[in-house]
């Protein structure tokens, strides 16, 4: 299709809005959006907002559409994306299926080094939590696949950002702790001590280990790791580096099972 222009995308939103039914006029109109995200840095504007909003009624064009949305987050006018990073969460609010792929690419922007994309990339990735709780397993992974800022920051936001909404998505979703638990123990075979430090973190603020037997439970697993480490670890000089990692995340385990562990619940054990 032709370039489009800031009056056509108006008109093409007002016919959709307005429609019944998916007529080939409206699926047209569609099109005239999905180009838009191809057009002048207004255009593009309008498409990142107008896409996700009807996403749901044209599933002909689901991967036309999510491949202009991703282009548009790499488009070089922060506010194309700004304006695509706050609409995207919508995909998620049409059509569920598509949460992972939302939440990887949101993830992936996570690199961006303005505060004001890095913000409002949180914010949606909160949105997107709200609706589908289900995606922090694909939180996880893709911030274990990014560069080492993309996984700082997401640590950051599991371990800051994230606070203000796990009750919600406990109630919402009564698995959900139990979930985010898997994936940070997970993460954690990969955690330098700094990282190890924050992960612990994550796993006590959980309301799940305020119960005696899953503290309990918690603990024997993090000491298994930590001996499974130790008969791996090669403790020569040359691997000075490794053996510090290990003395670190121990001595951090310590610390946190000291302060979290009522003495009477050790007495219990």
């Amino acid at each position: 299709m032709t370039e489009v222009d800031v009056e056509q995308i108006y008109k093409a939103y007002e016919e959709i809005n307005n429609a019944s039914d998916n007529t080939p006029e409206i699926k047209r109109s569609y099109e005239i959006l999905i180009a838009g995200a191809h057009g002048s840095s207004n255009c593009k504007r309008l498409a990142a907002q107008f896409i996700p909003r009807f996403f749901g009624k044209f599933p002909e064009y689901y991967e036309t559409a999510l491949d202009a949305l991703f282009d548009l987050c790499e488009d070089t006018d922060i506010n194309v994306r700004l304006t695509v990073i706050k609409y995207m969460p919508n995909v998620v609010k049409e059509f569920d299926k598509f949460a992972v792929r939302i939440a990887d690419a949101l993830v992936q922007l996570l690199e961006n080094e303005t505060v004001q994309e890095i913000a409002a990339v949180k914010k949606a990735l909160e949105q997107v939590l709200r609706l589908d709780p289900e995606t922090i397993p694909a939180i996880f992974n893709q911030s274990l696949k990014g560069s080492s800022e993309v996984r700082q920051r997401t640590i950051n936001f599991l371990s800051n950002d994230l606070n203000r909404i796990k009750m919600e998505l406990s109630q919402r979703n009564s698995d959900w702790e139990s979930k985010f638990s898997d994936e940070v123990k997970k993460a954690l075979h990969d955690a330098n001590a700094t990282d190890y430090e924050m992960f612990i973190k994550m796993l006590l603020s959980l309301k799940m280990y305020e119960k005696k037997e899953n503290l309990k439970a918690l603990s024997e697993s993090m000491v298994d790791a930590i001996a499974k480490e130790n008969e791996q670890l090669d403790v020569k000089p040359s691997n000075e580096s490794s053996f510090q990692k290990f003395m670190l995340c121990g001595k951090t385990l310590i610390q946190f099972f000291e302060v979290y562990l009522p003495h009477r619940y050790l007495l219990s054990w």
